[in-house]
């Protein structure tokens, strides 16, 4: 599940489920250096979090539990991402009311 927050204009994603172990985020998106940005999850209470900057857009995520590919279960679009990870993904969108200003800014 994701979510914008306009106070510090980031992306939130969350994951609600178990881990004895680590979370990671994966974002795909042409605003990264690489293809995939691996980004680690902070668990809050029974709820792991990443806050990220995006500009507009789309952007395919999945979650990596424990090693395993765990797609999003909020309801969020699922596509097919073509990069060395396969699977379903889900999407991320960015409204266009986030302006590149606002986030240089910011």
């Amino acid at each position: 599940m994701h979510h914008y927050e306009q106070a510090t204009k980031e992306t939130i994603f969350t994951y609600r489920g178990d881990s004895s172990g680590e979370v990671y985020l994966y974002l795909c998106g042409k605003f990264l250096e690489t293809a995939q940005t691996r980004i680690p999850m902070k668990r809050c209470h029974r709820v792991w979090k990443a806050s990220v900057r995006l500009p507009v857009g789309m952007y395919p995520y999945h979650f990596e539990v424990d090693g395993r590919h765990v797609p999003d279960s909020g309801g969020t679009i699922k596509v097919r991402q073509t990069t060395s990870k396969t699977g379903r993904w889900s999407l991320a969108i960015v409204p266009r009311w986030v302006s590149m200003e606002e986030l240089a800014k910011a």
